[in-house]
């Protein structure tokens, strides 16, 4: 059976999303910053896309800056504000995506101090760690909505309403997030989402801008996105998000089937464990260590015997060695990280699905076992 249980790194285009990007490529392929028919038809379309975005997360469409995805977003937010408020201390947690931690990495060269709040055994931020954290001089705080590895959900309006308190901008990546639990935009000043995780294209992501911070453009050119995001606006991938976040569905079934997955391997596995069992997590990730194997043996048995998808890791460091620095955080050991796996669903998920896979794994973990 051929089962794909890697939704947090990327998701399957919804058909009729891709159906209307087609047009966007065959016959309305106009630039849309032309004035021609085309190009006002162009246009037309990629603002009635920021207007779905927008109502998603229940924002003003001039909100919306559209990019090439959550990583140009993260980027963004950071670079901007540090350049916009002159301030060169930026707050966030150790287990944020590498787009926001390899970008703080880089800005600690320009001067800039940051300081990284630690997560308790469920991967949560302590809110008063941060509280703690601010200075005068901090320009910015980032922690992500929901972690991307183990899925736990973090009090993000607890600690914005701590950034508002004390004049601090608050920014957080929402890519795991949106489409999964209520992201809006009360949630923070910035918000950085992405298509390709809510059955829409690669390539195409959008920061929300609360109205009234200001921003500093990151690409400079023919001065698209108001200013703000020069380059050809890329119409096809912009409808698709578009059409993407008006069709967002409802994860209360991906949730149970969530639910039926852990259940089924900690009731059949020996020494199995759930990381962040106790958190409050978006539906459909689960992230289990199973003692006593190695985690990338067990992904590609799973992949080449049986065509099921899963992951060591996130997928943008799922080909290093090294323990995965989100677990680590947790409190695993470098050993329970070399253990274990991500199972991460979706909305084409189905029951018969997770049948499947709790029938098979149980053998295959003791087969793995027995054989180091």
């Amino acid at each position: 059976m051929n089962a794909y249980f890697d939704n947090a790194a990327t998701t399957a285009v919804l058909p009729e999303v891709l159906d209307r990007m087609k047009e966007y490529f065959l016959s309305e392929y106009g630039n849309a910053g032309s004035t021609h028919i085309l190009g006002m038809n162009a246009s037309e379309s990629a603002e009635e896309a920021r207007e779905r975005i927008s109502y998603a997360l229940s924002c003003k469409s001039e909100e919306v800056f559209f990019t090439s995805g959550g990583t140009e977003s993260d980027n963004w937010a950071i670079q901007s504000a540090v350049e916009t408020t002159g301030k060169k201390h930026i707050i966030s947690s150790v287990i944020e995506h590498k787009a926001i931690l390899s970008k703080l990495q880089s800005m600690e060269k320009q001067g800039v101090t940051c300081t990284l709040l630690p997560v308790d055994t469920n991967g949560m931020v302590n809110p008063d760690d941060l509280r703690r954290a601010i200075r005068p001089d901090t320009a910015l705080v980032t922690i992500m909505a929901a972690n991307n590895e183990v899925g736990t959900i973090q009090p993000i309006n607890r600690l914005y309403s701590i950034c508002q308190e004390h004049g601090v901008l608050f920014h957080t990546d929402a890519v795991q997030a949106f489409g999964k639990i209520m992201i809006t935009a009360h949630s923070a000043d910035m918000i950085s989402i992405s298509a390709h995780k809510i059955n829409g294209p690669k390539g195409i992501g959008a920061l929300y801008v609360r109205s009234g911070v200001t921003m500093a453009p990151l690409l400079y050119g023919g001065g698209q996105e108001g200013g703000m995001r020069s380059g050809t606006l890329p119409v096809p991938l912009v409808v698709g998000f578009g059409y993407a976040a008006g069709s967002m569905m409802d994860h209360s079934r991906v949730d149970s089937l969530t639910k039926k997955l852990e259940r089924g391997i900690l009731g059949s596995i020996p020494n199995a464990s759930l990381t962040a069992a106790s958190a409050f997590r978006v539906p459909g990730i689960a992230n289990f260590c199973f003692r006593g194997i190695e985690a990338h043996s067990l992904v590609k048995s799973l992949s080449y015997r049986h065509e099921i998808c899963c992951s060591a890791g996130s997928a943008c460091s799922a080909k290093t060695t090294k323990p995965s620095y989100v677990l680590r955080a947790c409190g695993l050991s470098v050993a329970d990280c070399h253990s274990s796996i991500r199972f991460s669903l979706g909305r084409f998920n189905t029951e018969k699905e997770i049948d499947f896979l709790l029938a098979i794994l149980p053998e295959m973990v003791v087969s793995l076992g027995k054989s180091i």
